[in-house]
C-alpha cells in the first residue's frame, strides 16, 4: 500500500460509521411502514441501534492521542478525516431520531413532554454509547450474551467515574440534539 494512501486511512475507526447508518435505515424504514408488527420489530433494532449514530464522537479521543505522533500531512488527513466523522455521526444522531419525533407528534404530546420525552431517550443513548466504549457492548450482543450486558450495566451502575461520563455524555447528547432539533424538524418531510 502506498504511504499517501496509509496517511488518509490509518487509525480512523470508520467502521463505526456502518452501524451508525444501519440505525439511520432501520429509522426510515419505520417511517415508511404501516404493518404494526414490522413497525414493532423495527422499533427495538433502531432503539438498539440509535446509540451507533452518536457514538462516533467517542472516536474524536483518538485524534487527540493521534495527533502527536504524525506529520503535517497526516495532521491535515487526520483533521478532514475526523471533521467528516464529527458530520456523520451528528446527521445520523438527527435523522435516526425522526421516529421518536413522529410518535410525539402522532400522540399529541405537549411540548413540555416532548422535552422531558427527549431527556429521557437521551439518558439511553447516552447509556449506550457507555456500554459501547467502556465495556464494548456492539447492539447485537444484547440478543447473544444478555448475561455480558448485564454485567455491564451493573459494572456501569457501580461506578463513580462511569456514572460522571454517562452524565457528561447525556448533557452532550441533550445539547447536540436541541441545537439542531429545529432545523431537523423543519427538513424532515423532505428526508421522509
Amino acid at each position: 500500500m502506498n504511504s499517501t494512501m496509509f496517511t488518509f486511512t490509518h487509525g480512523v475507526p470508520w467502521i463505526h460509521v456502518v452501524p451508525a447508518l444501519f440505525a439511520v435505515v432501520v429509522a426510515l424504514l419505520y417511517l415508511r411502514t404501516k404493518w404494526m408488527y414490522v413497525k414493532i420489530v423495527l422499533a427495538i433494532l433502531w432503539l438498539l441501534l440509535l446509540p451507533n449514530t452518536i457514538y462516533i464522537f467517542t472516536d474524536l479521543d483518538r485524534f487527540v492521542h493521534q495527533w502527536g505522533s504524525g506529520n503535517l500531512t497526516q495532521h491535515i488527513a487526520w483533521t478532514l478525516q475526523y471533521s467528516c466523522l464529527g458530520v456523520i455521526g451528528l446527521v445520523t444522531y438527527l435523522v435516526a431520531f425522526l421516529p421518536f419525533e413522529q410518535i410525539l407528534l402522532l400522540r399529541k404530546v405537549s411540548k413540555t413532554n416532548q422535552i422531558v420525552a427527549i431527556i429521557l431517550l437521551n439518558f439511553f443513548v447516552a447509556f449506550g454509547v457507555v456500554l459501547g466504549k467502556v465495556a464494548y457492548i456492539n447492539s447485537y450482543v444484547v440478543f447473544t450474551q444478555p448475561t455480558k450486558v448485564f454485567s455491564s450495566v451493573i459494572a456501569i451502575v457501580t461506578s463513580f467515574n462511569l456514572w460522571s461520563f454517562l452524565v457528561l455524555f447525556w448533557i452532550l447528547c441533550n445539547l447536540v440534539y436541541f441545537l439542531f432539533r429545529r432545523f431537523l424538524l423543519d427538513r424532515s418531510k423532505q428526508l421522509v
